[in-house]
């Protein structure tokens, strides 16, 4: 059987051969591409896992089975770059740690990360010293990783707006931090 066949049977009533059929074809692979992006097997597992349930929950939404590949693949991207993005937000204190356990050969790794670490403190600084209303969605948004859509939910705003005010603490932080273009 094809993907596709599989995907309208598990549309049509929810089969579960074709669920665990999917399943061996595509968790070793969507396994291994997030181990590739996150470099733990811990993470790497649970977020494959949870995207595959996902999929299976939401399959509904794929319009045309033939692109499940793709489709699943995509989430499993985007859902990595949320949690890379989200780990390195909680992680920036633990950066010192991880570049004095470095090798002497990693010597300009250990000064990039070193120098990331200066860029996102000085962004970090300038964050603080945004308006009030710029700098608490700048924070949803960019540090706690929160959805345009959540950030509008919670402070009562358009999606526009919030992307608007975005934008406009973006180019606030442009003009006082080099490294805030990264955010642009």
């Amino acid at each position: 059987m094809t993907d596709a066949d599989l995907v309208g049977q598990i549309k049509l009533d929810r089969n579960p051969a074709a669920i665990a059929e999917l399943y061996q074809r595509y968790f070793p692979r969507l396994f291994q591409y997030c181990l590739k992006l996150t470099a733990h097997k811990e993470d790497a597992f649970d977020i494959a896992q949870d995207v595959f349930l996902n999929a299976m929950d939401k399959i509904g939404q794929l319009r045309d089975n033939q692109f499940f590949q793709y489709w699943i693949f995509r989430s499993l991207k985007n859902e990595c770059m949320d949690h890379l993005k989200a780990a390195s937000c909680v992680a920036l204190e633990d950066v010192s740690v991880v570049t004095a356990g470095m090798r002497a050969k990693d010597s300009d790794e250990v000064l990039q990360l070193q120098d990331l670490e200066l860029h996102y403190q000085q962004l970090l600084d300038a964050a603080t010293r945004l308006p009030g209303n710029m700098r608490d969605i700048f924070q949803m948004k960019y540090l706690e990783s929160k959805s345009l859509k959540e950030i509008s939910n919670s402070t009562n705003l358009t999606i526009s707006a919030v992307k608007m005010r975005l934008a406009r603490a973006r180019h606030r932080l442009g003009e006082t931090c080099q490294f805030a273009a990264l955010y642009n």
